[in-house]
């Protein structure tokens, strides 16, 4: 399991250490990142998050955007590692708004590789089910640019973030 990161925002190392690129994909600017997120060929919307915040300040946000970072990135490290037994090895990476005071948040969280979407069963004129089928089960799946980010099935979504500290 990666993130992907902005080297600006990363927490500054001493001199002697550096950020290990076998658990970062770094990127120069947010603008960058952002422009690769829309990539939908490596990238897909994993999660999409409205919630309501209020904080005392950019440290108070920061904070918060970094546990719920951490929750993740452990909720996607436990699923590729025990529960697909280190089949898959995805990347994760977050599209947090501005910082404001209060108000609404809407957060977008993407992996690489994209997100298999659930897709409703098809039947054709004869009534009889349309999809591959693997050892004598349906095969029902179709890449991340499905619109509904809710049907997620591999991997199943994170929680959402919860309120902030007060």
């Amino acid at each position: 399991m990666k993130l992907a990161a902005v080297i600006s925002e990363l927490p500054k190392l001493s001199s002697r250490k550096s950020y290990d690129q076998k658990f970062y994909v770094l990127f120069k600017d947010r603008h960058t990142m952002e422009k690769e997120f829309r990539n939908q060929n490596v990238w897909g919307i994993w999660a999409s998050y409205k919630f309501p915040g209020e904080f005392e300040g950019e440290a108070q946000y920061r904070s918060f955007q970094d546990r719920y970072e951490a929750l993740c990135a452990g909720f996607l490290r436990y699923y590729d590692d025990v529960v697909r037994s280190g089949a898959i090895d995805h990347t994760i990476g977050f599209k947090w708004p501005e910082f404001k005071r209060k108000g609404m948040y809407e957060l977008d969280i993407y992996l690489s590789p994209a997100p298999l979407r659930a897709i409703k069963k098809s039947s054709n004129s004869n009534g009889f089910n349309q999809g591959s089928t693997h050892g004598g089960a349906e095969v029902e799946a179709v890449i991340a640019d499905s619109p509904d980010v809710n049907a997620a099935v591999d991997p199943p979504k994170p929680p959402p973030p919860p309120p902030p500290e007060m």
